[in-house]
């Protein structure tokens, strides 16, 4: 028997609303706005966000990435660490604060990075 490997790329969510849209198509319009208001107890009011709508129903907040069917947060849109070279996860020189991370860090692994 012969065994199959299989290899697997990740990609955001930004890109994966581009797949619904066929390669002949002219790329779609995303609509860009800003969003100001109170806090949930309405007295403080929050800082301006951008929002960028995808087709689909898709929106990017800066905190959440929201689908027709969930709110996903966007853990690592602020993160407390992150890769600045290819290698392994227990290597602090990986890493933008010289030090493996934490329990309770963020951590960005950027798309041209592999971190094993």
């Amino acid at each position: 028997m012969k065994r199959r490997t299989r290899l697997c790329a990740c990609e955001t969510l930004e890109s994966r609303a581009m797949l619904s849209t066929a390669a002949s198509d002219p790329p779609p319009a995303f609509g860009v706005a800003s969003l100001a208001g109170v806090d949930d107890y309405g007295d403080a009011p929050l800082q301006d966000a951008a929002v960028t709508t995808y087709p689909g129903g898709v929106t990017v907040t800066d905190t959440e990435i929201i689908t027709p069917t969930d709110a996903i947060p966007r853990f690592a849109a602020e993160p407390t660490i992150s890769a600045i070279r290819t290698g392994f996860w227990l290597d602090p020189s990986v890493w933008s604060e010289g030090r493996v991370p934490a329990a309770n860090d963020r951590v960005l692994i950027p798309q041209d990075r592999a971190v094993v």
